[in-house]
């Protein structure tokens, strides 16, 4: 079996929304095994350098937008609302769940996929526990079960471990996939993590 991809990536970053989907697919489509990790975007930006989109230069907020523009296009079957009414918004809880999930074994996709469109499709508020709850239970997950294991101490923190992990190794946005060895940063590399499961 091939080596699994780490997949590092954050449930409000909008370039993790829009390559989710995709990513998915290509792990289908190749069966390769994947490794998740759910970090905290803003404190991988505090810790390399990087600012908040509503810190940014005025033209880097601008060009930001018309990058989502361009992608929400290509993305056809991606929905997106560019300028959501709950961004930013604390994703902690919704780590946590996200966590508790993975640590059971279970697959997240369908978690991670409903947990960004909170954000990015209904424009909801994805630090709401109700909105979470009905979201993961549509999405066919225990919602009490997870409810109280993301509470446990271990679940909290682990996305603070995972954050930490990922700036100790260099990561400085999501989405990240490390392939093979090689780190690919952003989701417009999807075609070049392709060729590279090709070599």
């Amino acid at each position: 079996m091939p080596a699994p991809i780490r997949y590092t990536f954050s449930l409000i970053s909008p370039f993790s929304y829009l390559g989710a989907e995709t990513f998915f697919r290509l792990l289908d489509k190749k069966r390769v095994p994947v490794t998740y990790r759910v970090v905290s975007v803003g404190d991988v930006f505090l810790a390399t350098g990087g600012l908040p989109p509503s810190k940014r230069h005025p033209s880097r907020q601008a060009y930001r937008l018309l990058e989502l523009q361009r992608w929400k296009r290509i993305r056809q079957k991606v929905r997106m609302n560019l300028q959501p009414k709950y961004f930013p918004a604390d994703d902690s809880l919704a780590a946590a769940i996200v966590n508790a999930v993975i640590t059971e074994a279970n697959d997240p996709r369908p978690m991670i996929l409903a947990f960004h469109k909170i954000v990015w499709e209904d424009n909801g508020d994805i630090s709401d526990l109700n909105t979470l709850m009905k979201v993961g239970a549509k999405a066919g997950y225990d919602m009490v079960r997870l409810r109280d294991s993301a509470h446990s101490d271990e679940m909290a923190g682990l996305r603070e471990v995972h954050t930490q992990e990922a700036i100790d190794a260099g990561i400085f946005g999501v989405p990240w996939y490390e392939v093979r060895g090689e780190d690919f940063w952003g989701q417009d590399s999807l075609n070049q993590i392709a060729q590279r499961l090709e070599d």
